[in-house]
């Protein structure tokens, strides 16, 4: 699973979870798009996280991906996981989306 870490203890409380992998993106998922295309290591704050992607992809709408949108995500996924494996893991702004993409690529 997936977690947001803008829920007040969702970190600690995913932290107490033994053999698990977290897999998180702090303030939100829509930091991991916004990696796709700019590098962000200021704090943000997870409305500010969607609007500046809404920015970035006018299409954008929370929950959904176009499939045009998805097609620009993946000709980008190279940066995303460059610019988050740079970024302090659980701190504000950093994802660890990264980790289940390497292990994909694994397989």
């Amino acid at each position: 699973m997936m977690y947001d870490l803008d829920a007040s203890g969702m970190l600690e409380k995913l932290q107490g979870i033994e053999s698990a992998t977290i897999i998180v993106s702090n303030p939100c998922f829509e930091l991991w798009y916004i990696l796709h295309f700019v590098n962000q290591t200021a704090e943000i704050s997870s409305q500010q996280c969607i609007e500046k992607f809404q920015k970035i992809c006018k299409e954008y709408k929370k929950g959904f991906i176009s499939l045009k949108l998805r097609e620009r995500l993946e000709d980008s996924l190279d940066k995303a996981v460059s610019r988050a494996k740079k970024l302090p893991l659980y701190k504000n702004p950093s994802t660890s989306i990264y980790l289940l993409i390497d292990a994909l690529e694994k397989i």
